[in-house]
């Protein structure tokens, strides 16, 4: 048994009824290409390639890589490619063969919890090549990836979310199941992706929703000040179309706009340049 390193945000899923559910709820079926964040000692591994998929696994830990390579060698395996690197610099273009937007790619893993934004970044930028991802992250996160208007969850990864596709919360798991056991409860997330927006306006929505929540207690006219002063001059008919459109909005607070809220913001912006 590896020893987790604390670096690498590793937390070892041991319970065997919570991988058999892990696996069912995903449902991989013969034929289908699947790319495994930190497959680490291969609790999911193994049910995945039982599965007869076709398994791209990213491992960053040496340790780990060198034990899977011996418990799945490649000429049992053939449908089983592991990759050693950080998934981060992963470009799905690149590393999974003849991946397109006709045949895409599903993602599971048991994610570091403490580079989970960045993986959630990951997916989005990538969206349009997968086709599903089902993780495993601290249940606070998932509370604010699925978190409802106007409640204190709401914030920029709710609406960065809702821009890339929708998310589910399937289940909770208990620290217990886990070695070592983290201090927090785990759940596990089902991401899906739509092709509503495009990266540009994906980034360009996203830099005004960041804006706005950074000073969530103010509301928009003072939140978005800096925002709307980078227009120059401008600002003052962009202020005033926003206005005209979406009478009262710059009385509320970011938590009280949807995410087609932003939208239309944005796209009022982008007409005035």
């Amino acid at each position: 048994m590896l020893k987790p390193r604390k670096s690498l945000g590793q937390n070892f899923l041991k319970d065997q009824n919570v991988i058999r559910k892990i696996i069912e709820t995903f449902n991989p079926l013969p034929g289908d290409m699947i790319l495994e964040i930190g497959p680490g000692t291969g609790a999911l591994t193994d049910l995945l390639l039982k599965s007869d998929v076709i398994l791209y696994a990213v491992e960053l830990d040496n340790r780990a890589l060198d034990l899977l390579s011996e418990k799945y060698p490649q000429f049992r395996y053939p449908n089983f490619q592991l990759i050693n690197s950080d998934i981060l610099k992963i470009d799905l273009t690149q590393t999974v063969t003849n991946i397109s937007e006709e045949n895409k790619i599903s993602i599971i893993g048991n994610i570091p919890y403490n580079i989970s934004s960045d993986i959630f970044f990951w997916l989005f930028e990538q969206k349009q090549l997968i086709s599903k991802a089902q993780l495993m992250i601290q249940k606070e996160v998932g509370q604010r990836l699925t978190a409802k208007l106007g409640t204190k969850a709401y914030g920029i990864l709710t609406i960065a979310m809702e821009l890339a596709g929708s998310c589910t919360q399937k289940f909770d798991v208990s620290p217990n199941c886990f070695f070592p056991v983290p201090k927090v409860t785990s759940s596990i997330i089902e991401m899906s992706f739509n092709s509503d927006y495009t990266m540009y306006e994906f980034t360009k929505v996203l830099s005004i929703v960041k804006s706005a929540f950074n000073q969530r207690r103010k509301t928009l006219r003072n939140s978005l000040a800096n925002y709307l002063s980078s227009y120059g001059e401008r600002k003052v008919s962009i202020i005033e179309s926003i206005e005209s459109s979406m009478p009262g909005i710059f009385a509320k607070r970011p938590e009280q706009l949807s995410t087609n809220d932003f939208v239309q913001i944005y796209r009022v912006c982008s007409k005035i340049l």
